[in-house]
């Protein structure tokens, strides 16, 4: 209620509420949380992309390419603001293959979980909740529709992969059984 005031009340607040929501419908799929910036970011990786679909141009080659060549110049950056797409454009479709695979394989093991809560209804066949909490870090990470960092960056790789390791040593040791 007091956040509601002060964009109500406050001249600024609310002209950022305006300029976000005319960035967001303004993009080339309409209401996706991005700007039109970043649809810039995105149709360049699909360039890239196109020049070299399996392999893909190499690890870095966005940040790279942006900073050589000429033909990139609109839509350039440091990374494309998406692991998806970045990973698309450097490593191919290889390599998105892995990060995909990853995704569904989380959004798999969460959705048993609620096939298991809602409808089975064993307690026997439920992961416990510190599971799911690691599971469900993961896939907010991984969320495809989002703006994301560099997926390159030393911290943002600690705050993803963390997780799977608390996953991986408590399955090892069967503490969720």
């Amino acid at each position: 209620f007091i956040i509601f005031l002060i964009l109500i009340y406050s001249n600024n607040s609310m002209d950022r509420y305006k300029l976000t929501y005319e960035n967001v419908t303004s993009t080339a799929i309409p209401y996706m949380p991005w700007t039109p910036v970043h649809d810039k970011h995105y149709s360049l990786t699909i360039k890239m992309f196109k020049e070299k679909p399996i392999y893909g141009n190499g690890p870095q080659f966005f940040r790279l390419s942006c900073l050589k060549n000429s033909k990139y110049i609109d839509g350039c950056t440091n990374h494309p603001h998406n692991y998806y797409f970045q990973t698309l454009s450097e490593l191919g479709i290889i390599g998105v293959f892995f990060l995909f695979f990853g995704f569904f394989y989380v959004l798999f093991i969460l959705f048993k979980q609620f096939i298991n809560i809602w409808f089975i209804k064993k307690n026997s066949k439920r992961m416990p909740d510190y599971l799911v909490v690691l599971y469900s870090l993961i896939f907010i990470y991984l969320w495809p529709l989002i703006p994301h960092q560099s997926f390159y960056n030393n911290w943002l790789n600690v705050i993803i992969f963390l997780p799977i390791g608390f996953i991986l040593y408590l399955i090892k040791n069967k503490e969720h059984i």
